[in-house]
């Protein structure tokens, strides 16, 4: 299995996470996300954390790792936002400009 799929994924203080089914909904204070996960995945939720599995290794390797960075990333951007920055062609320009 693998060494980040493995490991449990921590919920933000103040976001709120709903599983039904295959899908993830996470609600906090900068909106509201959802996902449906692929469909040998389970996904369960305890207290202040996320656990995401495969039934096992053998076989067809499912997204267990893309699922897993998915729920991760919904819960840090339901809690503080998406963080946007200049890209390296921007940065250059406005470096020049000064």
């Amino acid at each position: 299995m693998s060494r980040i799929g493995r490991m449990p994924v921590v919920v933000p203080t103040g976001v709120d996470v709903t599983i039904n089914g295959r899908e993830v909904r996470v609600q906090g204070p900068k909106g509201s996300l959802h996902v449906e996960i692929a469909a040998p995945i389970e996904v369960s939720h305890s207290t202040g954390a996320i656990t995401v599995t495969r039934p096992s290794d053998e076989g067809e390797r499912p997204g267990l790792e893309r699922s897993h960075f998915l729920i991760a990333q919904m819960g840090r951007r339901a809690s503080k936002g998406l963080k946007q920055s200049a890209g390296r062609g921007e940065q250059e320009e406005m470096s020049k400009a000064r």
